[in-house]
């Protein structure tokens, strides 16, 4: 979703491109170049060119969020001002949160701006006298470079997500770092460029044509590789206790100022703290867990106890074939530790109760499933029961 949605990477990429034409426009006119200079009047192209790209694409959260930090370091460009990244993240955050403070009950924006901060704190350089402009890298050395940091960023990425990820979703993708470094060049790099140029091409539908049907072959690559990637579960993980998530913070706060070589190895160590048991599970016989899944219209439970686990309802499907079974009854499931489903209960012929069971049913392989009903035959395949009055069993 978040790949094809306008989010910061196409921000910064069209105020790049942006900047780039009002420096080569500047340099095409002595009057720009005496009243304005060439770095003030791309910063000013950028800034406004920008604005248009996110006010066109709907303002949403995402793309708003990154005008703004592009929108500061041009505007301290255009007085000649220096900005840190750091800076420009926090005063972005709080303007976000004392202008919309229901963001924070949004996935999308602790990912975002864990993201953003992880980059903004490994990346953004150390000053120094040389300079950066001092190094001088051979044309094959520097596309070797682009190389390995673009795969660094995959690679801070997953390290720095992955508690956030642990903490809603379960897991972590350990194939996103390859994923990413194939597809994010496709969409940000192709896919967008050629929408573009195609909505600027419009006057002549041959031409426009011609450069929508690329887009839509490289986004149909995208979707392949995508799925293919999406076969492989992510890895379960889990943050339970205050040792785990000291450690986790520790790692973290440890990834800005390009840790050494030893502080990478620890950061490693680190990480697979995530993979303790998260302690879910009640520690003796006797005790139970409830979790109740907010599934909109339905239901979906989850019920622990020492050494069993079952779910009663799976939650709603949808003409779509979305299924709340698959997206959140799954997810929250494998976050324990222990993977095996005792049992499924489904309570009674509705849509809104059994419309992920197929789901369940296929990926968790429960050891029994009682109904009300006769069950599909789809979910025929495992060992059923008819629920009658009086039915009762004990575990633990």
């Amino acid at each position: 979703v978040h790949l094809l949605v306008v989010s910061g990477l196409h921000v910064g990429m069209v105020s790049g491109c942006l900047f780039l034409v009002g420096t080569l426009l500047a340099r095409t006119s002595a009057r720009i170049l005496l009243r304005a200079g060439a770095r003030r009047f791309a910063a000013a192209f950028a800034l406004l060119g920008s604005g248009v790209f996110v006010w066109i694409s709907g303002a949403g959260v995402p793309a708003l969020r990154a005008w703004l930090m592009s929108a500061m370091v041009l505007i301290a460009l255009m007085i000649g001002r220096t900005v840190r990244g750091l800076t420009v993240v926090g005063v972005v955050m709080g303007g976000l949160l004392l202008c919309s403070p229901l963001v924070v009950h949004q996935q999308g924006f602790w990912l975002s701006f864990a993201a953003v901060l992880a980059l903004v704190a490994f990346f953004e350089p150390v000053p120094s006298a040389a300079g950066v402009a001092s190094e001088k890298v051979g044309h094959a050395r520097g596309w070797r470079r682009a190389l390995f940091l673009f795969l660094l960023v995959q690679l801070v990425l997953l390290f720095a997500l992955s508690p956030l990820l642990a903490s809603f979703q379960g897991g972590a993708p350990l194939q996103s770092p390859l994923i990413n470094a194939l597809v994010v060049p496709l969409v940000a790099f192709a896919a967008l460029p050629l929408i573009l140029l195609a909505a600027l091409m419009l006057p002549v539908p041959v031409l426009a044509d011609c450069l929508l049907a690329t887009a839509d072959t490289t986004l149909a690559l995208v979707m392949t590789l995508i799925g293919a990637a999406a076969r492989y579960e992510a890895l379960p993980m889990g943050l339970a206790g205050i040792g785990q998530w000291s450690l986790m913070l520790t790692l973290l706060g440890s990834l800005s100022r390009r840790p050494a070589p030893g502080t990478l190895t620890l950061l490693v160590l680190l990480w697979w703290a995530l993979l303790l048991p998260d302690g879910r599970r009640p520690p003796v016989p006797g005790e139970f867990t409830v979790t109740a899944l907010d599934v909109g219209q339905g239901s979906a439970i989850l019920v622990d106890t020492h050494r069993h686990r079952l779910i009663y309802d799976t939650g709603p499907r949808f003409a779509s074939g979305f299924d709340l079974g698959d997206a959140a009854v799954i997810p929250t499931f494998r976050r324990g530790r222990n993977r095996t489903l005792s049992g499924l209960v489904l309570s009674h012929d509705d849509l809104d109760h059994t419309g992920g069971a197929a789901s369940v049913v296929a990926a968790l392989q429960p050891q029994q499933v009682w109904a009300s009903f006769d069950l599909q035959e789809s979910l025929s395949g495992v060992g059923s029961a008819g629920c009658a009055t009086g039915m009762s069993w004990e575990w633990d």
